[in-house]
């Protein structure tokens, strides 16, 4: 038999699936206890609301990538050296959820304050390390004095490009998941090299 923990952990794993699949709206609560194999009324003994659903499943997605990549924040090796394992965790993230990109660029555009919410209460410790960090290197001459907006649009549009033109790269210049893989170890080179070009003052 299930135990309360892992059946939790079911449950979230299941909404995470539907939502990310279907989106927040289209997906209910029924879908959810269905596809678990549970009935409403178990399921919201764990989860009154939907909405509360979604922040579990929000929170699974942010620990998924999170203290990976505050850890190497943390560690002692070099700026572009934390940039690109940093980049890693998300890119290997997006490649296991392929779907992920999607579901959250909808969902900011359908809720952008429960998005909020959720920055606010799982991310904001992370987001304050990461412009400390960017702000640390700008001090050391190490990256250029660029406003961090512009740093964190080029990244964040370098990061979801390949995700979100995956269909056109699949018709075009890949032919195969490996191919799309190989064209991602790729584009995480060249995210570095464009970085080192935009904004840093050294080869450091």
């Amino acid at each position: 038999m299930m135990n309360a923990n892992n059946l939790e952990e079911k449950i979230i794993a299941t909404a995470k699936e539907l939502f990310i699949k279907k989106g927040y709206e289209q997906t209910s609560m029924s879908d959810i206890a269905m596809h678990v194999g549970i009935n409403r009324p178990t399921l919201h003994y764990y989860f009154r609301t939907k909405e509360k659903m979604f922040m579990a499943v929000a929170g699974s997605i942010i620990s998924a990538v999170i203290p990976k990549a505050q850890s190497v924040i943390n560690s002692e090796i070099p700026f572009i050296e934390k940039l690109s394992q940093i980049l890693e965790c998300y890119l290997h993230t997006y490649q296991e959820n392929p779907n992920l990109i999607f579901f959250i660029f909808n969902e900011s555009r359908r809720d952008i304050e429960l998005i909020k919410k959720i920055i606010q209460d799982d991310m904001k410790d992370y987001l304050f390390s990461i412009i400390q960090l960017v702000r640390a290197e700008q001090q050391k001459g190490v990256i250029r004095d660029v406003p961090l907006p512009y740093i964190a649009g080029f990244l964040l549009s370098q990061i979801t490009f390949p995700f979100m033109a995956k269909s056109i790269l699949m018709n075009t210049i890949c032919h195969s998941e490996d191919e799309f893989e190989r064209y991602i170890n790729e584009w995480k080179t060249q995210i570095i090299t464009n970085f080192r070009l935009a904004f840093m003052m050294t080869k450091d």
